[in-house]
């Protein structure tokens, strides 16, 4: 390339009469920008001695580092590993500061913590930086100062893409009067938001739907839970085209990206196009450390909130029926003051019969005392009436003391009995251990999520409960077992709630649990080209739309919810919860039935109804 002839003479004349001016100049749009780390490369050794002058009367300043005009290239290049934050200062009119551009490391350009000041007293500095190249992107941060003693104008310039044409817009003006007039303090983001129709091609998988058309895949009333994040994503993406003017090639493939080679990192799918750059974008996946190394990921999560899409794998089951109803019967009471009540129990037993000796033809049974005992504690009464004042005040005051007894118990069986069964399974940890057979939807990325996913409770889960069966499942089949009280099964929820709301009665709406399949935040994201400068405009984009709600809008089209059950005002006793009385009842009849045989041994045979009628008549018996 010709560079453009200068005048050392015309240059220095400038310095000698005028050097104020552009010093303060270059120094405000410093300023602007909060930049203090600052190398500047002059032309002339007399234009670095009035920069070394301003910089010793000027403290906020002091970090300024003047280079001289023969040591340009070889410290340029050392500058890129040496500061986060740097800016840099370029007179551009002389033929080593000319050369030094054409050869600038890319990064220096490209990432936004360089920022460049370039600057020229030519009007003509915008078509020439513009047919010099330079590898500028969106995020690149250059301004093109065009010095004049009157108003300087400072032009703000990027590109959409490294091949496309130089984009100058105009960023403020500067003259000695006002100082630093800038036309629009917006982040450059939304600055250059305006992408002029620039073509970027975007990744969508569909592992279910397969290569689908747009009007398939756009369609959310269309099986609207299959393919969820990447047709959300789509939504989203399409938003995000809308603002940037954006005009997007869509690649549809049903694979998100797999390791082609355990030895190298080579993936096929969209991932494997982003890699091999192909795709500039594709949709979400879930952020993993083997995918880092061959794409990055966009600054902000899709699964931000008002985004509630974090967890969306999850299993589904019934809590197991257990006895733990019948556990009410001795539960209202604490183990001490069951002791407590019994030997009190026995205690008065003992003192009724103590006074029960001074009655007339009392004969002590042990029948009698347990009679006792069960006839005051269930408010029946007693099965005699003492007539001695000792029997009587005994009596009494166990007929008071059981009646406190009674209330309290029967109060806190039935809050016990109302009250809804804690749940036993409140996590992966529980579910496991539980006696749950885990099943999972047969799909790929559902086996990769016990298999290949370093997370140490699904691998545990794997090996414990799946590896050695027939763990992968329809989703019908998997519902089936679920219905049937003994599986707990894992798929997307969306899946199991749609098919929920047409299969499941009203009861079993109700009684579903679930339970989401990661112990943590699932973070998804966009993912770009390695170096990508896609990706700060993607992130701000997205944020914008979380911002505006737009995001929860698209959300609530695609979700879907979870089955309402319309459940009873009350609950309807279950025969199982009733089994404890008929256990008591059918106790009594085997007790009578040995009743019935002892006496039958005793007395030789049973007695019939004639000889019980005829001793009835028998004078002074009955």
């Amino acid at each position: 390339m010709n560079l453009r002839p200068f005048s050392t003479v015309l240059l220095l004349d400038f310095f000698v009469n005028v050097i104020s001016w552009p010093i303060t100049l270059l120094t405000d749009v410093l300023r602007q920008s909060n930049t203090h780390h600052v190398s500047i490369f002059s032309c002339l050794e007399y234009e670095s001695k009035e920069w070394l002058k301003y910089i010793s009367t000027n403290e906020d300043f002091s970090a300024m580092s003047v280079i001289s005009p023969h040591r340009n290239l070889e410290l340029m290049q050392a500058e890129e590993n040496s500061r986060n934050w740097h800016g840099f200062i370029v007179n551009f009119d002389c033929e080593q500061n000319q050369r030094l551009l054409q050869h600038i490391p890319a990064n220096l350009f490209r990432s936004t913590r360089y920022k460049w000041l370039i600057w020229s007293l030519g009007d003509d500095l915008v078509d020439e930086i513009g047919r010099f190249g330079l590898n500028l992107t969106f995020e690149s941060d250059v301004k093109l100062i065009l010095a004049n003693n009157g108003t300087s104008l400072i032009h703000d310039v990027f590109k959409f893409d490294p091949s496309w044409p130089l984009n100058a817009t105009i960023f403020g003006w500067w003259n000695e009067v006002s100082g630093l007039v800038v036309r629009n303090d917006q982040p450059k983001s939304e600055n250059r938001k305006n992408m002029h129709g620039l073509v970027i091609s975007a990744g969508l998988a569909l592992p279910e739907l397969g290569t689908v058309g747009e009007d398939v895949y756009r369609n959310h009333h269309f099986l609207q839970s299959k393919d969820y994040y990447g047709r959300r994503d789509y939504d989203l993406w399409s938003l995000i085209a809308e603002m940037h003017n954006i005009t997007s090639s869509i690649y549809v493939t049903d694979n998100y990206g797999n390791v082609k080679s355990p030895t190298v990192i080579q993936y096929d799918g969209f991932i494997g196009k982003l890699q091999r750059r192909e795709l500039d974008v594709g949709f979400s996946v879930i952020r993993n450390m083997e995918r880092m190394r061959a794409v990055d990921y966009s600054r902000a999560d899709v699964t931000l909130p008002p985004v509630q899409s974090i967890n969306r794998a999850a299993f589904v089951f019934f809590e197991p029926v257990t006895l733990n109803r019948w556990r009410a019967l001795y539960d209202s009471f604490s183990t001490t003051t069951w002791i407590v009540v019994s030997s009190i129990s026995i205690v008065s037993a003992c003192f009724f019969s103590f006074g029960l000796n001074f009655e007339r033809n009392f004969r002590p049974s042990v029948y009698k005392y347990v009679l006792f005992i069960v006839g005051a504690i269930s408010q029946q009464g007693l099965e005699m009436e003492p007539n001695k004042s000792p029997g009587r005040i005994v009596a009494l005051t166990f007929m008071m003391f059981s009646f406190l007894v009674y209330n309290y118990y029967n109060t806190a069986l039935i809050i016990s009995l109302l009250s809804p069964p804690p749940f036993r399974i409140n996590s992966l940890r529980d579910l496991i251990d539980s006696d749950l057979e885990l099943l999972s939807e047969d799909i790929p990325y559902n086996k990769a999520f016990f298999t290949s996913y370093n997370v140490s409770i699904l691998n545990e889960a794997y090996d414990k409960k799946m590896k050695d069966k027939d763990a992968f499942v329809s989703l019908e089949d998997g519902l089936t077992k679920v219905r049937n009280g003994s599986s707990a099964f894992e798929a997307d929820i969306r899946h199991l709630f749609l098919e929920m709301e047409t299969t499941f009665t009203d009861s079993e709406k109700c009684k579903i649990r679930v339970l989401d399949l990661f112990p943590f935040k699932v973070s998804r994201a966009f993912v770009v080209q390695k170096d990508s400068y896609y990706n700060e405009f993607i992130s701000s984009g997205f944020l914008l739309l979380l911002e505006r709600g737009l995001t929860g809008h698209v959300e609530s089209v695609w979700d879907v919810q979870k089955p309402v059950c319309f459940a009873r005002e009350y609950a309807a006793a279950e025969l199982d919860e009733l089994l404890f009385a008929f256990f008591i009842l059918a106790l009594g009849y085997v007790f009578s039935g040995l009743a019935f045989v002892i006496e039958v041994i005793a007395h030789g045979k049973a007695p019939s109804k004639r000889s019980h009628d005829k001793r009835q008549q028998e004078p002074g018996k009955g």
